[in-house]
């Protein structure tokens, strides 16, 4: 514009004004300074040089041309190799951002490249345009990889290390989380050679677990697959890691054959491939394969196991109005998103395939009683009462032979308390087979608590080892009382919990939690009582780890954790990077004694979800396979059990008839109980390795004083001791436990019919000596005195 005239002097019409004058030059810019890579790191969190233009040179050692990283690493040369932060100070590698020149290197290449210092979201990078990069006539030393005694938990030291070359030694790294492996190629890793653990797995809640609790975070390093690519957005895609050639399992060891960059992006630390991830035969890792196709021994005569069945419908979501899929890639439901009760399968080849796996893991447990949690409720459905669980045993039957298992009708137990089911859409089951035990009576049910209304009720039944005695009559052991829990999930806030501070370790509705263990607890012994059973076990998904506050209640009333006693490195859920055990049998101080081992079953707890039925061709690679891994998100737990059948003795030589019992007098506390099997001791961890099991001379229960076995049973003269077996503690003047009759009904001491005294008790066995001489056998005598 021109100069505007000042006001009251006119202008010559024909005077076009003053010429606007030049415009200032720009001034040259700056030359590029030229610096080391160690000056642009510094050694501070951010780069003392941001918004500069530098200069400076280094070796390749990683490139991004394509997967969207867009980039490349360059590293002083000559730098490397074994490291100590005692003299180490700072970084000399830096990440180049540049779209233009990323295609232009490869790994080895010395360059000089001109461009902009930033700081993209805490990571240092240097932006160089198109004529920004110059490759070196003469190389530069080699780069060697860092290598440390371990990697460090402290983040000035972790800055320090920033775009690094680094190789990992033998047993640094754990996979801890896979969660998101299918998604963004993350792998998480633990520092060290175990998963990161649960706070309330390990200690108490309080102070101390959420110290420890916050800790584990500085544990964690992702192993990242050079990319930014978003799987689930675009499934046509090969997702990284995950394969069915190589197995990546929460658990497993993680080797590295080359090295990685130590790297910074969205608030976590990484170790990038030195370029995208292509296959597991090329990504420089090997991860140690942690699958077991069956579970370790746990002994006994048999085993109660739980299994968390992954919301297994027979209803399914395409049948019923209003429910809506989650779809694969190729636009089929597999399983129900919302919008009606049903939560499991959509259709019947997502139930198929669901389903097999389930029956297959189930078989593999070799267990003879089985809880079932996240089964069909189908009597809530408007359907047959238990259709769900029968579904399931028929399918067991087709693959394990018909009439092998058997399932606990809930029906009755509900109408004798006025309901027609339990109030949520899932429930737990029952299952066992009858080859194996009897159940007694008809399932107990906790209705009506309030404690539960946001639960699962519990559901029991009690059962009875039976096998074929040498005569072929049936033999009967000692009962026990077996109840399946699932207690509210840690999932969604409460109620209950609304005054409290938030908790970590424990998560939302732990008073829940809290109150369904008392509830259950006081349930359980009364009921037990009422039946006349001592023994009692609790299974099932409680929701809670292991030294919680729900779990501590159970521990306070002499119930022992049959997991973490006998599996103490077993864990059976994992969520958040870190696992615990959140499945659990626990049983009370009688039941403890008759106990032989306990494993987790790893088979579902470190998979991917990417194994799950629901997950079926949501990739272009399909990690889905027939078999028991991933066939659901929980480890089942595998308890063994002393069933307490009377032991045979074998005739003795009519010379010598000698007295039963006086090599191994019941109540001698200086003999031992049984012996475990020296080959296989136990069941412990699903860990190679690292199994305690059950120890060889594990003594069992010691006896009775002045009891000659365990009366009460009609037809049954009691239990005479086992071979180096002591046998229960007696009770003074205690004349056994009341027996079970065969319709459930309690008989035999209760109203002193079949009851011993001490001095009975020296009659009977000195009638189990002459009896024995003659070749009548211990069942001989059961005959005899039962006629009289």
């Amino acid at each position: 514009m021109s100069p505007r005239p000042p006001v009251g002097h006119p202008t010559d019409p024909t005077d076009p004004g003053d010429p606007e004058p030049d415009p200032e030059p720009e001034p040259d810019p700056e030359p590029a300074r030229e610096v080391s890579i160690a000056e642009i790191q510094g050694t501070g969190s951010a780069s003392p040089l941001v918004g500069q233009t530098v200069t400076t040179e280094g070796v390749v050692t990683a490139v991004y041309a394509t997967g969207g990283l867009n980039g490349y690493v360059i590293q002083t040369g000559g730098t490397g190799g074994a490291l100590s932060f005692d003299t180490h100070e700072g970084s000399t590698a830096v990440f180049v951002y540049s779209r233009d020149t990323a295609g232009q290197v490869a790994i080895g290449d010395s360059v000089q490249i001109t461009g902009e210092v930033s700081e993209y979201y805490g990571s240092t990078q240097i932006t160089v345009p198109a004529d920004g990069l110059t490759k070196l006539d003469q190389a530069l030393p080699v780069v060697e990889p860092v290598t440390l005694d371990a990697f460090p938990t402290d983040e000035t030291q972790r800055e320090s290390l920033e775009h690094m070359l680094y190789l990992p030694g033998a047993g640094d790294f754990t996979v801890t989380d896979v969660y998101n492996t299918n998604r963004y190629g993350e792998v998480g890793l633990a520092i060290g050679d175990q998963p990161l653990r649960q706070a309330g797995d390990v200690m108490r809640p309080g102070a101390e677990a959420t110290e420890y609790y916050d800790a584990q975070a500085d544990k964690l390093v992702l192993l990242d697959d050079g990319k930014t690519t978003d799987f689930s957005r675009n499934p046509e895609q090969p997702m990284s890691w995950l394969t069915v050639e190589e197995p990546v399992r929460v658990g497993a060891a993680a080797t590295f054959t080359e090295p990685v960059v130590v790297a910074y992006s969205f608030d976590q630390w990484r170790l990038n491939t030195t370029t995208p991830w292509e296959s597991s035969g090329t990504d420089g890792v090997d991860f140690e394969n942690t699958r077991r196709a069956t579970p370790d021994e746990v002994g006994g005569d048999l085993q109660v196991a739980t299994f968390n069945v992954l919301n297994y419908f027979t209803t399914l979501g395409e049948d019923i109005p209003g429910c809506t899929p989650y779809t694969n890639m190729d636009g089929e439901g597999t399983n129900v998103r919302g919008g009606c009760l049903p939560r499991g399968a959509w259709d019947e080849t997502s139930f198929e395939r669901q389903e097999s796996k389930i029956v297959e893991a189930i078989s593999s447990t070799d267990a003879e009683v089985v809880g079932l949690m996240e089964i069909e409720n189908s009597a809530r459905l408007g359907e047959t009462p238990d259709e769900a669980t029968a579904t399931l045993v028929a399918a067991l039957n087709e693959r394990d032979g018909e009439g092998t298992w058997a399932y606990i009708p809930t029906a009755p137990a509900y109408e004798a308390q006025g309901t027609d089911g339990g109030q949520d859409a899932i429930t737990n089951a029952i299952i066992y087979k009858p080859a194996e035990v009897r159940p007694v009576g008809d399932a107990q049910i906790l209705v009506g608590d309030p404690a539960f209304d946001n639960a699962r009720e519990p559901i029991g039944q009690v059962f009875v080892p039976i096998t074929e005695g040498a005569d072929g009559e049936t033999v009967e052991g000692e009962p026990f009382f077996f109840v399946v829990n699932h207690f509210k999930s840690k999932g969604s806030a409460d109620a209950e919990d609304a005054n409290l501070p938030e908790d970590p370790v424990q998560g939302n509705a732990r008073t829940s939690r809290l109150q369904q263990a008392e509830a259950l607890s006081t349930w359980a012994a009364a009921t037990a009582a009422e039946l006349g059973v001592e023994d009692i076990l609790l299974g099932g998904d409680f929701n809670a780890y292991t030294q919680e506050e729900p779990l501590q209640l159970f521990y306070d009333q002499g119930y022992t954790n049959l997991g973490e006693q006998f599996d103490p490195e077993g864990w059976s859920y994992s969520f958040g990077g870190m696992v615990g055990s959140l499945d659990h049998v626990i049983a009370n101080a009688s039941a403890t004694e008759r106990i032989t081992g306990a494993t987790d079953w790893s088979i579902n707890g470190p998979e991917s979800v990417m194994t799950q039925y629901s997950r079926y061709r949501n990739n272009t690679v399909n990690i889905y396979e027939q078999g028991v891994f991933g066939s659901s998100d929980h480890n089942p737990l595998i308890v063994g059990l002393d069933a307490g059948f009377p032991v045979v003795e074998e005739p003795t030589d009519p010379e010598q008839p000698g007295t039963p019992g006086d090599d191994d007098e019941p109540g001698d506390d200086d003999k031992p109980g049984k012996p475990g099997d020296n080959d296989k001791p136990g069941k412990g961890s699903d860990r190679p390795g690292n199994n305690p099991g059950k120890a060889p001379d594990h003594a069992g229960k010691p006896g009775k004083p002045d009891h000659a076995g365990k009366p009460g049973k009609p037809d049954h003269a009691g239990k005479p001791g086992k071979p180096d077996h002591a046998g229960k503690p007696g009770k003074p003047d205690h004349a056994g436990k009341p027996g079970v009759g065969a319709r459930g009904d309690v008989t035999g001491a209760a109203d002193g019919s079949l009851a011993v005294t001490g001095t009975e008790a020296g009659g009977m066995l000195a009638a189990l000596g002459v009896l024995l001489a003659s070749g009548a056998g211990v069942l001989g005598l059961r005959h005899r005195l039962s006629r009289d």
